[in-house]
């Protein structure tokens, strides 16, 4: 990853090879064969010199070394194949990478919870003394439970620090870990992945990620903070931790948790929780109602426009539902109120019960507590 040094992480212990006290030979080891990949492999794929560890290397590799550069070979071709999953590109974002950024880009849809195995890289255990500022230090991990430090080299360490990042560093086997999404990610969007608290300073103060960016934040704060915002308090649901601006909107939610009838059909006695819904119910006792059937398979709907959602989202996969101050399409109103949330308005109402942290999303606070908690 070709951002500023550090060796602060998520807290995240991934299985590195542990040398024996001072000996660094696997570390170095890496660094030699990692540079060689790049150079033989990423950098005629990308057409510029990427950053390299600049570890002087062995005058002859020894067999087992050769299994080591043939194997992390395989991780960069499968990363630089054309059936990959993402891209690697040229990223102009940091000014101290001097040209030699880069950054991982999806170039397909990729769901929550995908493992993204062919975007992995090695991990070794290192002293802090083997660490050069500036050369060998981009992508350092620190395991809490080994409480070492991890240096990760291959073509996940392409993957930038993002403080809302949507991947997490995911242990795959012994001495390797890939990256696993947490959200849904579309085709063009950067993947990126959580480094830590302190990858950019104490609390990322000096954070140059693109959500502090648009948050104004890190790096791009103001020396003088804004006045705070007098926020109307949120309403929690008893039952999550989903929170509503309005009672009504608490109250629809409840009926996920609690089956509220107080609408009963005096025709069939089936109850309903709205009566709007009881309404449309009762339409469908007469005989000569109009059915409106979807025109991909028989299904049959008592509204014209449930007709035309369905053939819209099940058949034809389409996005129907617009940002207000983007282009993206979405194919639900969640998924959009989310993204807003995220990049516009910046509402988290989505509160930890355990700390004061707070998301734009459900699935951003599950992986909060399941990481954090």
């Amino acid at each position: 990853m070709d951002q500023e040094p550090s060796t602060s992480s998520a807290g995240q212990d991934f299985g590195g090879f542990v040398d024996e006290p001072g000996n660094d030979h696997a570390a170095r080891i890496l660094c030699i064969v990692d540079d060689m990949c790049t150079r033989d492999i990423l950098d005629r794929h990308l057409g510029f010199v990427t950053h390299k560890t600049q570890e002087e290397p062995f005058a002859a590799l020894s067999k087992k070394d050769l299994v080591y550069l043939q194997q992390q070979k395989t991780m960069y071709i499968d990363a630089c194949a054309p059936s990959s999953r993402f891209t690697i590109e040229r990223c102009a974002m940091f000014d101290e990478d001097l040209g030699v950024g880069a950054k991982v880009m999806a170039a397909k849809d990729l769901k929550s919870g995908t493992v993204i195995q062919e975007l992995c890289g090695r991990l070794v255990t290192v002293r802090e003394s083997f660490l050069k500022p500036g050369r060998n230090d981009f992508s350092v991990v620190y395991s809490n439970f080994s409480k070492k430090s991890q240096l990760w080299l291959g073509p996940a360490a392409y993957a930038n620090h993002d403080c809302e990042s949507n991947c997490d560093i995911h242990y795959l086997r012994r001495g390797v870990a890939c990256l696993r999404t947490n959200r849904p990610i579309r085709v063009g969007e950067e993947v990126t992945a959580y480094y830590g608290p302190n990858y950019f300073g104490t609390n990322n103060a000096h954070c140059l990620c693109t959500t502090c960016k648009a948050k104004m934040e890190g790096a791009y704060a103001d020396t003088e903070p804004p006045p705070p915002l007098v926020a109307r308090p949120f309403l929690q649901c008893a039952h999550c931790p989903a929170m509503f601006r309005y009672k009504s909107w608490l109250v629809r939610h409840l009926s996920s948790h609690v089956r509220i009838d107080k609408f009963p059909c005096g025709e069939c006695g089936e109850s309903f929780s709205r009566k709007s819904s009881l309404k449309r119910h009762a339409k469908g006792h007469g005989s000569s109602m109009e059915k409106f059937q979807c025109t991909l398979c028989p299904k049959t709907f008592t509204r014209k426009e449930d007709a035309v959602q369905h053939e819209n989202i099940v058949h034809l996969k389409l996005s129907t539902h617009n940002c207000m101050d983007c282009e993206l399409k979405f194919k639900s109103n969640k998924e959009r109120q989310y993204h807003h949330n995220r990049v516009h308005s910046g509402l988290k109402p989505f509160s930890c019960p355990q700390c004061d942290a707070a998301f734009h999303a459900p699935n951003a606070l599950y992986n909060h507590t399941k990481r954090r908690h």
